[in-house]
């Protein structure tokens, strides 16, 4: 797989590294790692949209730098961007999507360790969808997930608090489509969003669920 920085995509005809890029939004892929979870009461933008915990989700349950993990997932966007992915991405958490936020080894480790996740998707089983997990994360984790993503090559944007890390490719299939693939992670007091993209990255995504979140 050709990895490149934001922009700076490089297009390569490799048809082996295309179908893991598919394998990653079809049925019968790896679960999200994490604590044993049940699905978050009161979701209603998709059955898939869950909270892990060692306990059930509820609003208090919070990092120990404050920050509050929603119970379900329509409360991590603004209304505009809600409305948007309604439209343009739909559905909201089809149980056919089982693509992993990442595919960092040293980043799945922290989301398997971590206290608490929610888990939100948006498009059917295909080659255009995405995949987010909100986590909370202690200051020990941070850094090793920022350890993780710039040894790995992504890059990187102070955002608040924060730290915004990108990375993107794209494969050619035999028929001369162009797949987009990425991940954008956003590391910030107390939490970590992580999102994995196929062919649909919508503009301010993940600054819009920092700015709810965060504040």
């Amino acid at each position: 797989m050709v990895v490149s920085e934001p922009g700076r995509t490089t297009r390569a005809a490799a048809v082996t590294t295309l179908a893991a890029i598919l394998l990653l939004a079809t049925p019968g892929c790896v679960p999200e790692p994490g604590p044993t979870a049940s699905p978050s009461t009161g979701a209603s933008i998709g059955a898939s949209a869950t909270a892990t915990a060692s306990a059930s989700p509820s609003t208090d349950e919070t990092s120990t730098t404050g920050l509050v993990l929603p119970d379900t997932c329509e409360q991590i966007y603004s209304p505009t961007m809600l409305a948007t992915l309604t439209a343009e991405v739909p559905p909201s958490g089809d149980p056919g999507i089982t693509m992993l936020a990442t595919q960092n080894v040293d980043a799945l480790e922290v989301l398997q360790s971590a206290e608490a996740t929610l888990r939100c998707t948006w498009g059917p089983p295909s080659d255009r969808g995405m995949a987010t997990n909100v986590t909370l994360v202690t200051a020990e984790q941070g850094a090793a997930l920022d350890a993780a993503f710039r040894g790995a090559g992504f890059s990187a944007e102070s955002l608040g608090e924060g730290t915004v890390y990108r990375i993107s490719t794209e494969a050619i299939t035999q028929d001369d489509v162009l797949v987009s693939s990425g991940e954008t992670h956003y590391v910030g007091v107390g939490g970590w969003v992580a999102t994995h993209w196929i062919n649909v990255d919508p503009p301010g995504y993940t600054e819009d669920i920092v700015v709810t979140l965060w504040g």
